[in-house]
């Protein structure tokens, strides 16, 4: 049987519950976003360290103005993983400031590794710091031949007056994930914001 005090914890639970549903932004009550594709599945993650040392420009490019293109530069890495140490070789194109020190450069690159089965095709952009003059890469890399199915990301950075860069990353078993749809062009409120 229903008593006053059973009705009134119901009736208490009810105005609650409207309360925290009302709470809720428009934003979040709608309907989830699916994703475009079934996320890919990640195996074992490795880290590593480890030195860039640039050992020469291969190939010129072609200068317009102050910046090049088409500029072949050849790299040795040595890292605590095996499978990601080994000569590079790639493509560069730079671009200068028009002012003082500074640039943005982009490259694409194989690393040719020790095992001769193995190896790796890069991506990568780089800038060189104005205030500073050190230089800092980012590089996507994707294995193939014995190394296809692995994929790696790797930070180097050059300090002032180095000669060699200081490198970490690491190297994972699964492909890089596609990149969702476009940007939103509008923010929608999020829990906890006015």
């Amino acid at each position: 049987m229903f008593s006053a005090t059973k009705l009134l914890a119901m009736a208490a639970s009810v105005a609650l519950f409207g309360a925290l549903t009302l709470a809720l932004p428009l934003s979040q009550q709608q309907d989830p976003v699916t994703p475009g594709a079934e996320a890919p599945a990640f195996g074992e993650i490795t880290s590593f360290t480890g030195e860039m040392e640039v050992l020469g420009q291969d190939r010129v490019g072609s200068v317009d103005g102050i910046s090049t293109t088409g500029e072949q530069w050849t790299t040795r890495l040595t890292t605590t993983d095996p499978r990601f140490s080994g000569l590079t070789t790639g493509f560069h194109n730079l671009y200068q400031a028009d002012q003082g020190p500074g640039f943005v450069r982009v490259h694409t690159s194989r690393q040719f590794t020790e095992d001769a089965d193995g190896t790796w095709l890069s991506t990568g952009r780089g800038y060189q710091d104005p205030e500073t003059t050190g230089v800092t890469w980012v590089t996507h890399s994707a294995g193939e031949g014995t190394y296809e199915g692995l994929s790696a990301i790797s930070i180097c950075e050059q300090a002032d007056g180095s000669t060699a860069m200081e490198c970490h990353g690491i190297v994972f078993e699964g492909e890089w994930p596609e990149f969702p749809s476009e940007a939103p062009t509008e923010i929608h409120a999020a829990y906890g914001t006015p």
